[in-house]
């Protein structure tokens, strides 16, 4: 499995950024872009650290952000591992985690396209 995408929503002075990754992928800029951000950020996704982990200046607008990784080239095993963020035949998954304004965190990844289901006879919204 590899990284194939990253969005990045309020944090610190990322408003709305999204990076694509290849297979080999070098994070480089002037001081003041928003490296030492996105390295942040993906640290807090990645090793569960909490809301109480995250310095002030993590939160400039003291609100919600959030982090969608996108990975690709999922293997039978990491279908295994990442189990309700994908479904069984799928070679991706795009998992997303939030922090709300009220210091609480959630987690959700790829749900089925539910599209062709509704249109069966007798299908029905909940």
């Amino acid at each position: 499995m590899r990284i194939s995408r990253v969005r990045i929503e309020n944090f610190r002075r990322l408003d709305h950024v999204e990076i694509h990754f290849t297979d080999v992928a070098t994070l480089t800029g002037a001081e003041g872009v928003g490296t030492a951000a996105v390295l942040r950020v993906l640290d807090w996704f990645f090793n569960d650290a909490k809301a109480s982990d995250l310095a002030e200046d993590d939160l400039p607008r003291g609100a919600e952000f959030s982090v969608e990784v996108e990975f690709d080239r999922l293997t039978e095993q990491d279908r295994v591992e990442l189990g309700g963020h994908v479904t069984v035949e799928s070679d991706r998954c795009v998992v997303r985690k939030v922090r709300h304004a009220d210091g609480s965190e959630t987690m959700s990844g790829d749900l089925p396209d539910f599209a062709p289901i509704r249109h069966i006879t007798g299908a029905e919204e909940e």
